[in-house]
């Protein structure tokens, strides 16, 4: 894409957020995926004179000039820096519940999960008006994909609170009907497993101008798809989750200017490739802070070529970096807040150097740490939370939590803990909460009863 085409791209999403911030301020749909009139259907002149007439022209003016200086508050924002609770990784309690059963779930409910043997059961969503995070997959057995209905998509883009939707294989992934999203009216994080981002599908993702939160799971992408996701003004992470993806993709993230996070994910099968040009590309994104990289291959000089402000890095089974390169991330990389690793057996000694060397807030291991990562933890008065995915049992790795004072939360990928595991923890000074993966919610009170009144227990699903 030209530098002239990127403008071009940019100029319509701008145009895009004024339709958007009209449509909130004058309480009218921005599009209408069944025909009703919408914003998007009618001249802006005639909404803005509209605006004059209900609220006054300064109130419209303000919005617009406020979200037109969103780029200058999004670089401000200190939440951002934050790794110990970043604001897009916050794990949701998840109520699972079968389509055919919405009928008689709480309409309270925030945050549902919804195995579903026929797209239809989501007509029984309707009067959901708290419901802030929807995942949708398949029933044991269900027949996957098919296109939803008119009176489906109705309900989905009439929940007043829908933030986040997590979508399964086949749903939506047309780009017709993802287009019928843009009517949603706080829709701002999607997950869409098993698509195909062509410029197509992309094209139906900007009409979407909220969304700040994209994930892509299992599916494919092209430079010329992700080139015209420029057009997404509010896009701050970016997530391509066992992906198929080449350089040149690579090189197009690398232009879309308002990323904040790029994870990229791969598999055995679909191992997307980070060259040393790539990895420059990053530094060229303003208000970039976090990268996380997993299965990904790295051409030689990548890791020393990734922007030196990052706040965050994420390393897990990443192909062409030895220990040389990872002792040297903590002199190129000085400011690292939060750190994810996972080594292979001959880097495992380099964790408890880079721990010692960088102010960490926040680290995230995959294995039972050594005796010198538990040594070097132990003298880090800066660490405020510790993510550890376990390959054992976890009672003798919690009576080391007993050695990290400063640590505030705890986050656990294991086999469910028994309550003698948990109960020492309630000795502590600080910490303060628990997230335990895959701990069954039938458990939670008794498991919760053994760390004391002081610090809350979490079961986390992904």
């Amino acid at each position: 894409m030209s530098s002239m085409d990127r403008e071009v791209v940019r100029a319509a999403a701008r145009e895009r957020r004024l339709d958007a911030e009209l449509a909130e301020v004058l309480r009218v749909p921005l599009a209408s995926p069944v025909g009703s009139p919408g914003l998007g259907e009618r001249p802006r002149s005639s909404w803005l004179a509209a605006a004059v007439v209900l609220l006054g022209l300064g109130v419209a003016a303000g919005v617009a000039l406020l979200h037109g200086a969103g780029q200058d508050a999004m670089a401000q924002d200190p939440a951002w820096d934050d790794v110990v609770d970043p604001p897009y990784e916050r794990f949701e309690q998840w109520l699972d519940v079968d389509g055919a059963a919405l009928a008689s779930t709480a309409k309270d409910a925030d945050c549902l999960r919804v195995r579903l043997a026929d797209p239809a059961d989501l007509d029984r969503l309707a009067g959901f008006d708290r419901l802030r995070a929807l995942s949708l997959t398949w029933a044991d057995g269900a027949q996957k994909g098919g296109l939803l209905g008119e009176a489906t998509l109705r309900v989905l883009t009439s929940l007043p609170s829908l933030d986040k939707l997590y979508l399964a294989d086949g749903l939506l992934c047309d780009a017709g009907q993802l287009r019928a999203l843009r009517t949603a009216p706080r829709l701002r994080e999607l997950r869409l497993q098993g698509a195909a981002l062509d410029p197509a599908l992309a094209r139906a993702l900007v009409e979407l101008p909220r969304i700040a939160h994209l994930q892509l799971y299992d599916g494919t992408a092209t430079a010329e798809g992700i080139a015209v996701l420029e057009g997404l003004p509010e896009l701050t992470v970016l997530e391509l989750r066992s992906v198929d993806i080449d350089a040149g993709v690579v090189l197009a993230i690398g232009r879309l200017r308002t990323l904040r996070v790029i994870k990229l994910y791969g598999t055995g099968l679909a191992t997307p490739w980070l060259s040393d040009a790539g990895a420059r590309a990053f530094c060229e994104l303003p208000h970039l802070t976090a990268v996380w990289l997993r299965s990904v291959t790295l051409e030689a000089g990548a890791l020393a070529a990734l922007p030196k402000d990052l706040t965050w890095l994420g390393l897990e089974s990443v192909n062409g970096v030895d220990a040389d390169a990872l002792r040297g991330v903590a002199t190129q990389l000085p400011g690292l807040k939060g750190l994810t690793l996972r080594l292979s057996q001959d880097e495992i000694p380099v964790a408890a150097e880079l721990v010692r060397k960088l102010p960490l807030q926040r680290f995230r291991y995959s294995g039972n740490p050594s005796k010198a990562l538990w040594a070097a933890l132990a003298g880090k008065a800066s660490l405020r939370a510790l993510d550890l995915k376990l390959f054992s049992a976890p009672p003798s790795v919690l009576a080391h939590v007993l050695e990290l004072p400063a640590v505030e939360r705890l986050f656990v990928l294991g086999g469910p803990p028994a309550a003698s595991d948990l109960a020492p923890l309630r000795e502590h000074p600080r910490l303060r909460t628990v997230d335990w993966m895959l701990v069954p919610p039938g458990e939670l009170p008794d498991l919760g009863s053994a760390l004391g009144p002081g610090i809350r227990l979490r079961s986390v699903w992904p």
